[in-house]
């Protein structure tokens, strides 16, 4: 048989102008949604891991149950819903433990409904629907979800879907009081000692300082994490606004004991 040519992007397998310029449109819209999706993430307020994670759901990079079963390390079954086939899309979006999760966030009636292929397809559809506060906390609502997915597959324990919800909420009430800087070039490496979780029934409270020599800003951050390395709480407090605080602290304390003629000085 003699060889022809054959264009593999229309039914007829001939090309003219028109399917060539067709064709052409959809691969500039495929990277203009590509763009706009990797632009949201690289905007969030988040910690960089689930920037990272939002990264890791567009480009199918997640170790998921059709991967292993792939590599004939596991059945590829979902562990926490034990219906379906784990790929990405599913531990994301269609296992009825996220969508429990989606449900209790009220999230459910913001996200498309139509089928999808891949994570990436959806998020293409999610980041034209939602706003810039949705899309933030709908990464970080399934960061929590593959977290817990973690923590049942490799520590046998199932945290409640209310709770992957409140500490999803919390900590996006939270880093939206921050504001992410990135890190300055060292002169020289600096070794940081290895985050270890507290014992059991105890929390661990860390605290740590910065300043911009630049901007003339000081502040402190405190975290405190649970056994399981949980978020508790995550506060940011601007040195200025303490020293006033210190400062105005006499003044008060004064004026409760009724010591109305004293003169304080000035602390700091």
């Amino acid at each position: 048989m003699e060889d022809v040519l054959y264009w593999g992007h229309h039914n007829s397998g001939a090309y003219v102008t028109k399917t060539g310029h067709h064709w052409l449109e959809k691969q500039t819209r495929a990277l203009d949604n590509s763009s706009k999706i990797w632009k949201k993430l690289a905007t969030l307020k988040v910690l960089p891991k689930i920037r990272i994670f939002g990264w890791r759901v567009g480009n199918e990079a997640l170790p998921v149950g059709r991967k292993l079963q792939t590599a004939c390390l596991g059945s590829g079954i979902c562990k926490l819903c034990e219906q379906d086939i784990e790929t990405v899309l599913h531990a994301v979006r269609e296992c009825p433990k996220t969508q429990e999760a989606f449900v209790m966030s009220d999230m459910d009636s913001k996200l498309p409904q139509g089928p999808f292929n891949s994570g990436f397809q959806w998020l293409e559809e999610v980041v034209q629907m939602l706003d810039a506060n949705q899309f933030q906390f709908l990464i970080i609502l399934i960061w929590n979800v593959w977290n817990r997915r973690n923590r049942w597959i490799h520590q046998n324990q199932l945290i409640p879907t209310k709770l992957v919800v409140d500490y999803a909420q919390l900590l996006m009430g939270e880093m939206q009081g921050v504001e992410i800087i990135a890190p300055q070039t060292r002169e020289a490496p600096m070794t940081t000692p290895r985050w270890t979780k507290p014992a059991a029934g105890r929390m661990k409270i860390n605290v740590d300082g910065a300043w911009s020599k630049e901007r003339n800003i000081a502040a402190i951050g405190v975290v405190a994490r649970d056994q399981h390395g949980w978020l508790l709480r995550l506060q940011r407090t601007n040195l200025k606004e303490l020293t006033l605080q210190r400062q105005r602290r006499p003044v008060h304390s004064r004026r409760e004991c009724g010591w109305q003629n004293r003169k304080v000085g000035k602390i700091g």
